[in-house]
């Protein structure tokens, strides 16, 4: 036991002055994983906790699917305690020599995990394979968010530091990004940059070999080996900006491995259309040398000014003075003169921007300089006069459309960050309300769905935890199979939760029991047959050894030593027949004929039978009392055939 309240269970990993243990947290009836730290003495281990404490009040906020959750901080002596969530599936060293698509796919979620970490302010500070962790449905999640660090005061591996960082600059994002490099290098060739005799100076100084090719001899894509270096550069400012430019660039060399797979249709015509010419002019790109985090930066670059002509100009346009030619006429619209001259311009409509006085017949002031302007516009883009008047031009109804988007998306901002934060304050049903509302509106986006996973994630967690503390006040209160029930209701959430599986063992032998014990009480009135007061006495013993027995237990235990001792004294009682009949006591012997005799018995039922020649049989079932105040039984046969 550690900190009055970890029962160790197994060791999982030592190194340095640290030790890794799954272990059950008997305050909180879970399993955990307990990171055991070794400090100088009990001074060292309180000021090692009280820095850990500090941190880890930014860091339990992260509330993330691909996050391992820290439950607290303790100390026992001169050893400093880490309690977090028990992940154990998978070890990491699994990835290193896999295809690279299974490397990058399992990477694409340590970048989603480390974005939402630096949305947070929460910079990982450690990262590296180590650090990488499998849980038993296969997903890859981060552990040790700065506490690594912290506990070894402020040194980290070597294998995933960057110059920065030896030069003492406090954690950045851009150190995360440096180390997501690093790891990427790692799994793709096996070894950390510039293994095995990596030393500060190289760090600082030396480019890593180019890579190559994966485990698998697989070449690898150019992109990602030159998205590899640039997450190496030496400088910040080389390197992406970024989560979300690393994320960006991993999906594509997916899609784009996809897409080289691909070959032209027989007969096909040699030119391609402008989604297949996107990725021949980004590989050309990449071909003439440029890293692929600023080709695909640029590309972003690109996509938002699309949008603002798409969105943003029309906004724009429609705010313009714009003057409208008056609405067609419900009467039929005279047939326009075929010949060359071309016909008078209608009068504008009356405009909420500009006010124009209404023509007569007799006179058509000219118009002020904005009419004449948008008459312009209109000539020059006027239909033939053989056509039917214009329509109202789109730029005038055009803008609902964007204002309906915008409308939508910031709806669908307010919902999630509504639903992110009641998650992280623990308000489920809150949180569920408007994720749930924010899904509706975008099912596809991927912010929705990790916001989605997270909260699954959570409500399982609270589930099960409330399972436990219900299955723990039955144990409390020996209603075992009521206590099974729950266990196997946290199962069927988390079948790996191990101190689940002990409750269920447990409650399902102390069930039995209590069943067995309840069967023998209800049978005590038949302990004066040796074939069930044997049984009983053996139950007794069995249920003695239970250690820490509660009130229930010994109350059965109590009962059953009663019956068995009362079963156990014997009874006087007379017998009086007619010196005729035969006297046969069931499970006891023939006591032959007599006129009166006295037995002793033990307390409890017994059947007995008379027998003469040229009489009917008689039989009676009598019980003796322990008491001892019975009347005579009488056994005579007295009916003749």
């Amino acid at each position: 036991m550690l900190a009055g309240r970890f029962r160790l269970v197994r060791l999982l990993g030592r190194g340095g002055s640290a030790e890794v243990w799954l272990a059950e947290d008997t305050a909180l009836a879970i399993e955990v994983a307990l990171k055991v730290i070794r400090a100088a003495d009990a001074a060292a281990a309180d000021r090692l906790a009280d820095a850990l404490r500090s941190e880890f009040e930014a860091v339990q906020r992260l509330v993330h699917p691909g996050i391992v959750r820290i439950h607290g901080v303790h100390t026992d002596g001169a050893c400093c305690c880490i309690s977090m969530e028990a992940v154990i599936g998978a070890d990491p060293g699994a990835l290193r020599g896999a295809a690279w698509q299974r490397i990058v796919a399992v990477v694409i979620g340590v970048v989603e995990a480390l974005q939402y970490a630096h949305a947070q302010g929460v910079v990982h500070g450690d990262l590296k394979a180590a650090n990488l962790l499998c849980d038993a449905n296969g997903q890859w999640r981060l552990s040790d968010f700065r506490m690594a660090a912290l506990s070894t005061g402020g040194a980290v591996s070597l294998s995933a530091v960057s110059p920065q960082l030896l030069d003492g600059a406090p954690p950045a994002v851009s150190d995360d990004v440096y180390a997501l490099g690093a790891l990427l290098y790692d799994l793709l060739s096996g070894a950390p940059p510039l293994h095995p005799a990596i030393t500060p100076e190289r760090i600082r100084s030396e480019v890593p070999a180019r890579l190559g090719v994966d485990g698998c001899g697989q070449q690898l894509p150019l992109a990602l080996v030159q998205l590899v270096a640039a997450l190496l550069e030496k400088s910040p400012q080389r390197r992406p900006v970024g989560m979300a430019a690393v994320r960006a660039v991993l999906d594509e060399v997916l899609r784009e491995e996809g897409s080289l797979v691909r070959t032209p249709a027989a007969g096909a015509p040699a030119t391609a259309d402008a989604s297949a010419a996107a990725p021949l002019k980004l590989r050309r790109q990449r071909a003439a040398g440029l890293p692929a985090w600023l080709v695909y930066a640029g590309a972003l670059v690109l996509l938002a000014g699309l949008a603002g002509v798409l969105f943003v100009l029309p906004k724009l346009v429609s705010e313009r003075p714009v003057v409208l030619p008056p609405p067609v006429a419900a009467s039929p619209a005279p047939v326009p003169d075929p010949s060359p001259a071309p016909a008078p311009a209608p009068a504008p409509a009356p405009s909420s921007t500009t006010s124009v006085a209404t023509p007569t017949a007799d006179a058509a002031p000219a118009p002020p300089p904005v009419v004449a302007e948008a008459k312009a516009e209109a000539k020059a883009e006027a239909p033939a006069p053989a056509r039917a008047p214009a329509p109202v031009p789109r730029a005038a109804a055009s803008p609902a459309k964007p204002a309906v988007a915008e409308q939508s998306a910031v709806e669908f901002e307010r919902a999630l960050s509504r639903g992110l934060n009641a998650l992280s304050a623990g308000q489920l049903a809150e949180a569920r309300q408007a994720i749930d509302r924010a899904v509706a509106l975008r099912p596809a986006d991927p912010g929705a769905q990790n916001a989605l996973a997270q909260l699954d994630a959570e409500e399982r967690r609270t589930r099960s935890a409330t399972l436990l503390a219900e299955a723990q006040q039955l144990v409390a209160a020996e209603q075992w199979q009521a206590a099974v029930s729950r266990y196997e209701a946290i199962l069927a959430i988390d079948g790996n939760l191990l101190s689940a599986r002990n409750g269920l063992a447990e409650a399902q032998a102390r069930a039995s029991l209590d069943q067995r014990l309840e069967q023998a009480l209800a049978r005590a009135d038949r302990f004066n047959d040796d074939a069930i007061a044997g049984p009983a006495r053996q139950l007794v013993a069995e249920a003695s050894a239970v250690p820490a027995p509660g009130p229930v237990l010994n109350g059965q235990i109590e009962r059953l030593k009663t019956q068995l001792a009362v079963a156990a004294r014997p009874v006087s009682v007379q017998f009086e027949s007619d010196n005729q009949t035969t006297v046969v006591i069931y499970k006891v012997g023939s006591l032959g004929s007599f006129s009166s005799r006295t037995l002793e018995l033990r307390p409890g039922p017994y059947v007995v039978v008379g027998t003469r020649d040229g009489y009917r049989d008689v039989r009676r079932n009598i019980r003796v009392d322990p008491d001892g105040r019975m009347p005579p039984v009488v056994i005579r046969c007295e009916e003749a055939i």
